[in-house]
């Protein structure tokens, strides 16, 4: 008889010879890399015995987390590498990009969440985190451009603007309805979530929120320790069992001003009793958009990468020392080196793996920022500050 134990053991054994790297469920390891970690994976696999359905069901598992990870990261279409450059060159073939031969030497590390062994059947939950290093590298070499900045939190107020009512909170709000739907099985870069707290709930009106309060927006953001605000807002309209609806989307700074209005909606006729399903694939289309903005902005930048000399104010070692840790932990920053210390901080040379702007969205996420200070003899300096508000 086997125990839950040697069915855990066998499992592991097996995932190995797939070279698969795993460590067992109740291990404390973890991944490195939030954009390089697939979660939950769920694979079911039916065969002649146990072992050849868990070797199917592993290597079915692999294919689906890898395929995952492109989704996320990946700014190109697979076997369009060459977008945008010579056109008398033509795109490597896209097998290149998606054949699975030596992905799991991609991998750092796989973690058996859940397993059930039958004597024909395998089922099980995987998580697999890549390593970030060799996934870069393999990027580069099919010349397809990624993303792995994983964004600062994003706050989602979804308004159902009926008969001039609008609606956050109480029901009915399909709108809401559909977002709650989609963030469920996220998969992105951006971190997007729907207010949490009752405070907000009773601190902003949603008429404030499509007057574009500032201080409305503001607050939200701080109640729900948001970075950005998305709101979203759906008229709709109601004749004979039919509902026309426009669509808005707007992207606010956590002060409360205005950065972008990204989506806009000629109107969209439907039967009224398909709400649910045209709510859903509109927040899908803007779910998409938010994410393939953020990608093409954030892109890794493989070749002419830019170096930025920083000055780092420090009243103490230990700022000194915090400031340095934040700045080699963000992914579009391949190396600091530091140039010049004094008492009052020092002076670092950043090499930026991704654009200015993404060092920018990346050091929102810890609370610093860079500013242009012009000196009095009238030298520009960029700064890291401590971001207020």
């Amino acid at each position: 008889m086997f125990t839950r134990g040697m069915y855990t053991f066998f499992g592991l054994f097996c995932i190995s010879l797939l070279g698969l790297n795993p460590v067992s469920a109740n291990t404390g390891e973890t991944c490195p890399h939030q954009a390089f970690h697939v979660k939950e994976v769920e694979v079911s696999a039916s065969a002649n015995s146990g072992s050849e359905a868990r070797t199917i069901a592993t290597a079915e598992g692999l294919n689906q987390a890898w395929q995952q990870l492109k989704s996320r990261l990946l700014v190109d279409e697979l076997g369009n590498e060459n977008k945008g450059g010579n056109d008398d060159k033509k795109p490597a073939a896209k097998e290149t990009v998606t054949g699975e031969e030596g992905i799991g030497d991609l991998l750092d590390h796989v973690r058996i969440v859940r397993e059930t062994v039958l004597p024909k059947r395998y089922i099980a939950a995987f998580d697999y985190c890549f390593d970030r290093a060799k996934t870069r590298q393999y990027f580069a070499e099919k010349k397809v451009r990624h993303a792995e900045l994983v964004s600062a939190p994003m706050l989602i107020l979804p308004v159902w603007n009926a008969g001039g009512k609008p609606r956050i909170w109480r029901q009915p709000n399909p709108w809401v309805g559909a977002w709650e739907d989609i963030l469920k099985a996220r998969n992105g870069l951006v971190t997007l979530r729907l207010p949490e707290s009752l405070a907000t709930e009773r601190a902003i009106a949603p008429q404030a929120i499509i007057d574009r309060d500032r201080k409305a927006i503001a607050r939200a953001a701080r109640l729900e320790n948001a970075e950005k605000v998305i709101v979203t807002v759906i008229t709709p309209e109601i004749a004979d069992d039919i509902m026309t609806v426009t669509v808005s989307a707007s992207l606010f700074t956590r002060q409360g001003l205005i950065e972008s209005e990204f989506y806009t909606s000629d109107e969209l006729s439907f039967p009224v009793n398909s709400t649910g399903e045209t709510t859903a694939w509109l927040a899908t289309e803007i779910e998409n958009g938010i994410e393939r903005v953020w990608r093409t902005v954030n892109a890794i930048v493989v070749d002419e990468k830019d170096e930025i000399m920083v000055s780092i104010p420090a009243d103490s070692i230990a700022e000194w020392r915090a400031h340095l840790r934040a700045l080699r932990g963000l992914p579009t920053i391949d190396r600091v080196r530091v140039m010049q210390l004094s008492r009052e901080g020092g002076v670092v040379q950043l090499n930026l793996s991704a654009s200015m702007k993404s060092l920018l969205y990346a050091l929102e996420a810890t609370g610093l920022a860079i500013e242009r200070k012009v000196g009095e003899n009238g030298v520009v300096t960029l700064m890291l500050v401590t971001r207020n508000g």
